[in-house]
């Protein structure tokens, strides 16, 4: 050390970097982070991910649930069935929809299996149910257990 320099602390490295232009590693660390999760919302929302059938499926199968507590509630019959293709709707027992947002169009080029499902009063159902929702290759299904009405997504 010469007579005009001061003693080096152990900073002076990181110091001497960013004078000279590079990173620290704390930046490249949340470039790294940033990358990371930017790519975790792309991979998500790409079309054809098997992601976006199953949302569709769960949305059913909250909706022949509801059609059940319908019919166990008003103490009669309510059906839930499919509209072509791409659409369901909630039936009360005289075929009349039980509120406008009673019919369902899927979205994303999704389609549906025929089915028709009613529950009396007990929210027993009239068959077992096996519905499929497809879209962009992938498959969901909703079950529904012929004794219970009991509702599975898989």
């Amino acid at each position: 050390m010469s007579a005009g320099e001061r003693p080096r602390s152990r900073g002076d490295g990181l110091r001497r970097a960013v004078r000279d232009g590079g990173f620290t590693i704390i930046e490249l660390i949340m470039v790294i982070v940033i990358a990371g999760v930017m790519t975790a919302v792309v991979v998500a929302r790409w079309p054809g991910s098997e992601l976006e059938v199953y949302p569709l499926a769960h949305t059913l199968g909250q909706n022949v649930r509801y059609a059940q507590s319908l019919a166990m509630s008003h103490t009669g019959n309510f059906s839930i069935r499919n509209l072509g293709a791409n659409g369901y709707q909630i039936l009360d027992a005289t075929n009349s929809t039980v509120h406008p947002n009673s019919n369902v169009t899927l979205t994303g080029g999704a389609n549906i299996s025929a089915f028709n499902i009613t529950f009396n009063s007990l929210g027993t159902p009239s068959a077992a149910g096996n519905i499929s929702i497809s879209a962009n290759g992938a498959t969901a299904r909703v079950l529904v257990t012929a004794t219970t009405g009991a509702v599975t997504v898989q």
